[in-house]
C-alpha cells in the first residue's frame, strides 16, 4: 500500500501505467482493476467500465474502484485534468502531444501521461 492506500499491482505495467494481467475464468488477458472487480463484487455489467476513485492506473484495491460509462469515465478524467481535450494539466502546467503514443499527452512540468483508457 502507497500514502493513499492503493494496492498496486507488482505486475509490469503498461505505458499508460494500467497492468493487464491472465484472467484465470475467461481465459484471456485483461485489465488488473477489472480482474480485481470481479474477484470482489461480481460481474462488470456489459456498457461499464471499472474507473479509479484514486485515479492511479495501477491501483487494485477493490476499494479504490467504481463502475461507470464510458462517459462517466471521461468526466471523471476532465474533473481530475486527465482530458485529452484539455490545454494544461490540473496544476496549470501546458500540456503537450509527446513520442510516447498515439493517444497520450504530457504535463511538460510534472511528466505526468494522459491516456483515455477505461
Amino acid at each position: 500500500m502507497d500514502l493513499n492506500n492503493c494496492l498496486i499491482s507488482d505486475k509490469a505495467k503498461q505505458a499508460s501505467g494500467h497492468v493487464r494481467q491472465w484472467d484465470i475464468e475467461t481465459k484471456k488477458l485483461d485489465y488488473a482493476h477489472r480482474i480485481t472487480w470481479k474477484k470482489a463484487y461480481g460481474p462488470i455489467p456489459k456498457g461499464l467500465c471499472v474507473c479509479h476513485i484514486c485515479d492511479n492506473p495501477p491501483c487494485i484495491n477493490p476499494e479504490h474502484l467504481f463502475l461507470g460509462t464510458k462517459a462517466d469515465n471521461q468526466r471523471d478524467m476532465a474533473i481530475k485534468g486527465r482530458s485529452l481535450k484539455q490545454a494544461s494539466c490540473y496544476k496549470g502546467h501546458l500540456m503537450t502531444s509527446n513520442s510516447r503514443g498515439h493517444y497520450c499527452k504530457i504535463c511538460q512540468c510534472c511528466d505526468s501521461i494522459l491516456y483515455p483508457i477505461c
